[in-house]
Order: C-alpha cells, then structure tokens, then sequence
C-alpha cells in the first residue's frame, strides 16, 4: 500500500525550493553588476518583493516551480509592486530562467533606456563590435 502524502513535508519543500530559486535570481542580478538580494517575505507588499535590487522602478517576484500560472503570478506582483514593473523569474526544472511582465511596463523600461544616451552609445558600439557584417 502506498504511504499517505505528507502535505507538511510537500510545503516545507516548496517553500525551501522558493528560497534556492530567489537566491538563484538574486545572483542573475550580481552576476551582471546589479545589487540584489532575498527581500523580507513576512510582509508582503511594495516593500517585500521576493528579491531587492537596485534596478529602478522594478517589483521582482520568483517563481520556482513546475507548473507556472502566467497571469496569476503578474497580478499578485502588480498587486505587491504598486507603481513598480510587475517582474515575475520563472524556472521549472533543468529549464532556463525566463522573465515575464506586461508590454506596457517593457516598453516603459524601454524608453527609460533609450533616454540615456551615455548607456546607448556603448552598448550600441558594443552591438556594433559583435555584428559580423559591419
């Protein structure tokens, strides 16, 4: 007979899988210059996103798991961000991480970007560098 599921020990799991997943987005973050690390999770909200980072503007939420639910997961990260771009990590197992927010909150990103001409000449010039036809 098969031994019952021990629902305590499937959610200490999880939530421990949540951790590793946070502390792995944290170090996407340092690995490309950014500060980043877990936020506070007991409180939920503007001032808790699952990772702190410096990026401006931006409410990050991780979600490390196997069956992902797109538009529930952007609404609680809109929810919790406020005004900030809801960001929302996502990686199932032995899968790369991907990166989901709305088309408006890109695109405000976006132009945040294209309005700093110092940073758009160098990475311009370093696309520039990179394209074998030039």
């Amino acid at each position: 007979m098969d031994e019952p599921i021990n629902r305590c020990r499937l959610g200490k799991l999880s939530k421990q899988k949540g951790k590793r997943g946070e502390r792995e987005v944290a170090a996407l973050f340092r690995e490309r210059g950014f500060f980043a690390r877990r936020g506070v999770q007991f409180q939920g909200g503007v001032n808790s996103p699952d990772v702190v980072t410096d990026v401006p503007g931006l409410h990050v939420e991780v979600k490390r798991c196997e069956t992902f639910q797109l538009y529930k997961s952007l609404e609680q990260a809109k929810a919790d961000g406020g005004a900030r771009a809801a960001t929302v990590f996502h990686r199932s197992s032995n899968r790369p991480w991907v990166v989901c927010m709305t088309a408006v909150d890109f695109f405000e990103i976006a132009d945040a970007w294209l309005k700093d001409p110092v940073r758009v000449k160098k990475e311009t010039a370093a696309l520039d560098e990179d394209d074998p036809l030039r």
